[in-house]
């Protein structure tokens, strides 16, 4: 409740301070003198509050600064907002082109942001370095705004992970999908990790026919299938364990494949 307080106050003072007069020596002394030092203003007009814990939260004029940003370069955009405490530093921006969003994220990847990933709908990018350092990306094609975290956290264990989830178009690799070959139709949504794969059609044109493909690809132990008019199903194994599902209808389709686990393979 005190926080919520001082904040009101701190807003209101600023939008009089920014409609009266540009920021100076004497509305920082103005702003320092209201809120008892808890917040201060500097030269460049950055906001900076002192928080209960000691630790300053300051947001402000967005100018790209690598040493809170991992080393990280800015990205062709236009900064608008920046927000920075002791765990992290926060940027926002606008007028990103879509092809500089995907060289970002092959930049994070390529500087190690990789241990861990999580990717929705292509565009929202969460990595982690092995030094526990992370980064958050965040991207909107249609309105070419987004924004960039960097943070820290706690060095991963285990082996490297990835996680693409969402509803975009994607672009089938079938290394996510133990070898199956491209279905060839549009993916409606997808869940893709290192050991788990699961697709959504809707629609498939020539369902006995892919499960002849999945056939051919080697998932032909231990199979089960069934077939009536407009649904199909089929389930199998390969030599290695890996699994197989596939069921369709005249309104959806799914597709799924789990790695077999190391003990079994």
């Amino acid at each position: 409740m005190r926080t919520a307080k001082l904040l009101r106050r701190v807003l209101c003072v600023m939008m009089v301070l920014v409609l009266a007069f540009s920021i100076t020596g004497c509305a920082r002394s103005i702003m320092k003198g209201i809120t008892g030092g808890l917040v201060d203003i500097d030269k460049d007009g950055n906001v900076k509050i002192k928080g209960e814990d000691g630790q300053d939260v300051v947001f402000g004029t967005a100018k790209w600064d690598k040493s809170k940003m991992h080393g990280l370069s800015q990205p062709k955009c236009e900064l608008t907002s920046y927000m920075s405490t002791g765990d992290g530093t926060l940027y926002t921006f606008s007028d990103m082109k879509e092809k500089e969003a995907e060289s970002f994220i092959n930049e994070l990847k390529k500087e190690g942001f990789d241990y861990t990933i999580v990717v929705v709908d292509e565009y929202s990018f969460l990595g982690t370095h092995k030094n526990g350092s992370i980064v958050n990306f965040t991207y909107d094609k249609e309105t070419e705004e987004g924004s960039i975290l960097a943070g820290k956290g706690e060095a991963p264990t285990g082996e490297k992970s990835y996680l693409y989830m969402g509803s975009a178009e994607r672009k089938w690799d079938s290394k996510e999908a133990g070898g199956l070959p491209d279905p060839g139709e549009e993916i409606s949504d997808y869940y893709i990790s290192n050991t788990y794969s699961s697709y959504s059609f809707n629609s498939f044109k020539k369902p006995a026919d892919y499960i002849k493909n999945i056939k051919n690809a080697g998932y032909t132990e231990r199979p089960e299938s069934s077939e009536e008019k407009g649904y199909y199903y089929y389930a199998g194994y390969n030599k290695k364990g890996d699994f197989v599902t596939f069921i369709s209808t005249d309104s959806s389709t799914s597709l799924t494949y789990t790695k077999a686990a190391e003990s079994d393979s």
